[in-house]
């Protein structure tokens, strides 16, 4: 037996929560950007529909090998994406970000979500990864439910970050009392500001602002 098919068998026994009012989430290997194998161990099959989410991440290393945008999107078809089209169940983007600095973790000029990928006017790695994954979510996933990482302004201890430090993935800026980058915000906004409703968001957070 498998890894994962052992790792299934496990999850089948230790979440049987057909009866119960409990959501099942699962996530992917590898950093949890891998759900390649729930093609071939679908776990809806034993669990029912509207008890399980799949989670997936998504950073700008994860295909170290995609030298255009094609390539990126077709990665993310293996890895997850057939998981919407298939209509095996919903996907939940629990993880993804990009540095809040213009020019090195996005762009601001010329952005168009289209499949061509645009290649030719990013300025390094990150932004150009960033430009393809919102480029991949608006032709295919708009409208995913999601939480960015972090929301934080300063990072907290760990293996290479420095307690109080900038964190310049951060959506709050280091005073935590505004928004980093409002260009960033606005192309987080763009992957669903016209599919919810607004009344929602009407309300300011701790005089931060409306990051809605």
């Amino acid at each position: 037996m498998s890894l994962v098919q052992s790792a299934n068998k496990r999850k089948k026994q230790s979440l049987d929560i057909c009866c119960l009012d409990v959501m099942g989430i699962v996530g992917g290997i590898d950093f949890g950007l891998d759900l390649s194998h729930v093609a071939s161990f679908p776990l809806h099959q034993e669990i029912p529909r509207d008890k399980l989410v799949y989670s997936i991440h998504e950073y700008f290393w994860s295909c170290p090998d995609c030298d255009t945008y094609q390539h990126y999107a077709r990665h993310l078809n293996r890895t997850w994406g057939f998981i919407h089209f298939d209509a095996i169940g919903p996907v939940f983007l629990s993880e993804f970000g990009t540095v809040h600095h213009s020019g090195i973790g996005f762009e601001t000029n010329n952005v168009e979500y289209t499949t061509a990928g645009k290649e030719a006017f990013f300025s390094s790695d990150l932004p150009r990864w960033w430009h393809w994954f919102m480029t991949y979510l608006h032709n295919h996933h708009r409208g995913i439910s999601f939480s960015y990482w972090p929301l934080d302004g300063t990072q907290s201890p760990g293996r290479s970050r420095v307690r109080g430090a900038e964190e310049t993935y951060g959506l709050l800026d280091f005073s935590w009392s505004k928004v980093a980058s409002q260009g960033l915000l606005t192309q987080i906004h763009s992957l669903y500001d016209d599919l919810i409703d607004t009344k929602i968001c009407e309300e300011d957070y701790e005089g931060i602002g409306n990051i809605c």
